[in-house]
C-alpha cells in the first residue's frame, strides 16, 4: 500500500526576510521544488498517511458511481440563422416638409420648445435671451493715438 510522508515546515518569506509558518503539510520533494532558492527547514514530526488506491477521499463535486452515470449526450447542433430577406426595392420615403406656423417664420415644434423655456425660465432670463447683443459704437472701438 503506498504512503504518504507530510512534513510541517516554515520558510523564510522572500520579500520580509521573516520565517513564516506553512499552512499545509507536503512531501520533502514538494518543499525543495518550491522553496529551493530560500531558507526551509521542518518543523515537527512526519504525518504517515497510508493511502487506498480503492477508498473514496474528499472530492468538492459529487461523486458518481460509473455504473450509475446517466449517458452522456452530445451536444445539441447550433442552429442555422434564418436567411435574411433582401430589402425591399421601393424608394423611401420622404418625410412631410414643416409646415411654416406661428410668427417670425419659425416651425410649430420651435414654437413649443420657446413656450417651454419661457414656463420654465424666468422671464428676465428668457428676456435677455431675446434681446440682441449690444454693438459697440465706431467711437468707442477707436483708440486714441
Amino acid at each position: 500500500m503506498p504512503r504518504l510522508v507530510l512534513y510541517p515546515f516554515r520558510y523564510r518569506a522572500p520579500l520580509s526576510g521573516h520565517w513564516a509558518k506553512a499552512r499545509y503539510l507536503a512531501e520533502l520533494h514538494e518543499i525543495t521544488a518550491r522553496h529551493r532558492f530560500g531558507d526551509w527547514e521542518i518543523t515537527g514530526a512526519p504525518e504517515i498517511r497510508d493511502i487506498d488506491p480503492r477508498a473514496r477521499y474528499f472530492h468538492h463535486g459529487p461523486v458518481l458511481d460509473p455504473e450509475k452515470q446517466p449517458p452522456v449526450k452530445e451536444p445539441p447542433q447550433p442552429k442555422k440563422p434564418p436567411a435574411k430577406e433582401p430589402p425591399p426595392k421601393d424608394r423611401p420615403v420622404k418625410e412631410p416638409a414643416l409646415e411654416v406656423i406661428g410668427h417670425g417664420g419659425r416651425s410649430a415644434p420651435i414654437d413649443a420648445i420657446e413656450r417651454f423655456l419661457v414656463r420654465l425660465f424666468p422671464p428676465t432670463v428668457c428676456d435677455a435671451m431675446r434681446a440682441p447683443a449690444p454693438r459697440c459704437s465706431d467711437a468707442k472701438r477707436r483708440r486714441p493715438a
